[in-house]
């Protein structure tokens, strides 16, 4: 169609050029006037945009021009979330953050104006963020973003769905077998079913304004969610937990329903759609952010001060009998490779710990040239018992 478009304007413009000449001689107009109104009404098709699904690495004003093609949202899927993370902590990169931030709830409107690009307006940002990330990076920056240093704006806590698994256990096993198709096919109907979802058909309701269509409990659901929240505010309330960890736990004020909305829309893929959440959605999301509140309360205490991680890896080491009394600071980082305890900064501070707490003494000697640093345990530790 578009190449029919242009064939059509290019010919209209050799017409009217030959009629503009014509014009000329005999005085005539007509012509050339029916030619020219004739461009001025042509129908000139929009340009088709592309369905965008995800994206990996882009600058926020191309984010925003894939957003506004696609309202529903996008993922930004990293395989390294350090890089991206290290990436935003960037000076000058204040703006991208604070973009970022914004689009967690789903809702807010956004405009970038720039003299080349012109305007980009996206009437909702809605952006999911999906990666993975090695321990050491996430400790020190949830050490930073607990303590009010780089991160600690809210970002680490928008991070809902946060898992850290267990290490492999138990003797390896090889595996090999088809993936279960049909467990696939299942998965990728729902997927589609979603991607052309009509948010009457599930039961929402928009309000008179014109707001996003909204999906409400059932009776049973909203007692499942009052007695959740009800348990969740004396979290919030208890002065146990850090406060970084609390603002953590108080999104999933919000965590809780939108998991509940997703089971509600999935199973409405197989079978009737009721025109409320169910028992059994709500359910299960408290049950979802149980499991995921255990997740997150690991991710945060990783990031305690990291020389009390260091002294209960230097403990654990002399227990085992790998470190011993009179060894020194040296001995224990060189040629080792042990984690939290690879450097000579990181075994300082570790046995500086355990001296406070009275678990060794630090000992240093002069043997005329740079001074020795000797490891002197606590009898009750003997050799490595």
């Amino acid at each position: 169609e578009a190449e029919a478009v242009e064939a059509e304007k290019a010919a209209l413009k050799k017409a009217i050029d030959a009629a503009a000449k014509k014009s000329v001689e005999t005085g005539d107009r007509s012509r050339l006037d029916e030619l020219i109104d004739r461009k001025r009404n042509m129908e000139i098709p929009s340009e088709p945009t592309e369905r965008r699904y995800k994206t990996s690495d882009t600058t926020i004003e191309k984010l925003v021009e894939i957003l506004r093609d696609n309202p529903s949202g996008v993922l930004v899927q990293r395989d390294e979330l350090t890089g991206w993370l290290r990436g935003l902590d960037r000076q000058g990169r204040e703006v991208d953050r604070a973009f970022y931030l914004e689009s967690w709830n789903g809702t807010g409107s956004y405009t970038v104006d720039r003299i080349g690009r012109g305007t980009l307006h996206v009437e909702a940002l809605c952006i999911s963020i999906l990666g993975s990330i090695q321990p050491g990076p996430l400790r020190s920056y949830v050490y930073g973003a607990s303590r009010g240093g780089e991160g600690a704006d809210g970002l680490l806590q928008r991070f809902q769905l946060l898992v850290w698994p267990d290490p492999p256990s138990g003797a390896w096993r090889n595996v090999d077998r088809y993936p279960d198709r049909e467990a696939k096919n299942r998965a990728y109907a729902v997927y589609e079913a979603l991607d052309g979802l009509n948010p009457e058909s599930y039961g929402a309701v928009a309000g008179d304004s014109g707001d996003v269509p909204t999906v409400g409990f059932s009776r049973d659901a909203q007692e499942v969610f009052d007695a959740w929240r009800d348990e969740l505010e004396g979290k919030l309330r208890n002065g146990e937990a850090s406060e970084a960890f609390v603002s953590h736990l108080a999104k999933y004020r919000s965590l809780m329903p939108s998991l509940a909305l997703v089971f509600h829309l999935v199973d409405g893929v197989a079978t009737e759609t009721p025109p409320s959440v169910s028992i059994k959605a709500a359910a299960r999301a408290a049950a979802w952010c149980e499991y995921l509140e255990g997740h997150a309360r690991r991710v945060y205490a990783s990031g305690e001060n990291p020389a009390l991680e260091g002294a209960r890896a230097l403990l654990s080491r002399i227990r085992k009998g790998d470190v011993k009394d009179g060894d020194t600071v040296r001995s224990v980082y060189r040629g080792r490779q042990w984690s939290r305890l690879s450097t000579a900064e990181e075994v300082g501070a570790a046995a500086g710990v355990l001296e406070d707490y009275g678990w060794l003494r630090v000992e240093k000697t002069d043997t005329g040239g740079r001074p020795t640093t000797l490891l002197r345990l606590h009898p009750s530790l003997g050799e490595g018992a």
